[in-house]
Formats: C-alpha cells, structure tokens, sequence
C-alpha cells in the first residue's frame, strides 16, 4: 500500500518534470522571447503561467503548454484585456475550447480586426492593442464585414431506427465440404 507522503512526492516529482517540459517547449516554440527574458526569466513566466492556467481549470498538458504559448505571444497585457477576462471564466465551456476561443480571439486582436463575441456588453469595445497599423485593404475588409454573431447550433438530423431483420432464407452458410466457388 502506498502512503499519502510516498504519492506526494510522486505527483511533485512529475510536476517538476513537466515544468521542465514546459520550460523546453517555450525555448522551442518562442526562441526570441525567451533570448529576451533569458533563463531565470523563462523560469519565473512559465511557473507563473502554469498556476495561472491551472486557477482558471487547464489541467492537461496540451492545454497548459496552449496557455504558455498564448502568455508568451501576447505577453503580460493577456489580463488585462476584457474578452481574455469573459473567456477564461466561461466554467462552463471546456478548457480546450476556452484555449480555442482565447487564441482566435488574440489572433483577431493582433490582426486589428473587430471581436464579436456574443457574451461581451454590446456597449463594450474590445480596443486594438496590436501595435501594427492596419493598411487600407485591411480597414476596407473590416468596413464590409457583416455583424458577426454566433450561429444557432443546428439540429442534428436523427438518424432512422435499426431494425434487425431475421437472415433470409435463401443466405445460408455452406456446408463444410463446400465446393469452391460454388454459390450456396
């Protein structure tokens, strides 16, 4: 039987391994950043991410790296952003698809593009925190973009009932000394 103290240092044991992991994936995935933070920097932004992540119900390694990676590109103003805020505390929505609408979101932000989200205020702006000016081609597609709103979700047709049917008559198994090719 295992002790409570012998699990513990189990589960701390592969927390520090992960972390490492973790740490290893952001050198990977962000090189310049983490040249820029160097490694005690790298080390405190991914223990601090990680028990962001884990208060706002990542668990999953997939989905805790996906949040590393969405604090390192967007940096520390993450937060501080409104949509960011009404998206993380969506319990109800799956970790992977808060992950999912936080990146799309980020993307469309950084791109200065608008952010229809249908549980924002409508009197809430979602303001353009990307640095980049937008060319014109990109101010003319936003000007003829429709009001966005989320879809109703569609009915999913039900599929027609199984019914068994007893085997016909005719379809039998062949005999045992079956010649072959011979149809039975």
């Amino acid at each position: 039987m295992i002790r409570q103290a012998q699990f513990d240092a189990l589960v701390e044991s592969k927390w520090r391994e992960f972390v490492r992991y973790a740490r290893e994936h952001c050198r990977q995935a962000h090189p310049e950043i983490c040249q820029l933070l160097g490694e005690d920097g790298v080390a405190a932004k991914v223990e601090s991410g990680l028990r962001q992540a884990r208060s706002f119900g990542f668990y999953n390694g997939d989905d805790l790296c996906r949040y590393l990676d969405l604090l390192f590109i967007e940096g520390d103003q993450l937060l501080a952003q409104p949509w960011a805020v009404q998206i993380l505390g969506f319990a109800d929505y799956a970790p992977s698809t808060r992950l999912d609408l936080l990146e799309r979101t980020a993307r469309r932000v950084r791109n200065g593009l608008p952010v229809a989200l249908p549980f924002l205020d409508e009197e809430e702006e979602v303001p353009n925190t990307s640095e980049e000016e937008m060319t014109a081609e990109e101010e003319e597609d936003i000007e003829t973009l429709p009001d966005a709103s989320w879809p109703e979700p569609a009915e999913a047709p039900v599929p027609p009932p199984v019914v068994m049917q007893p085997p016909d008559a005719s379809c039998s198994t062949p005999p045992a000394d079956a010649e072959p090719g011979r149809d039975y």
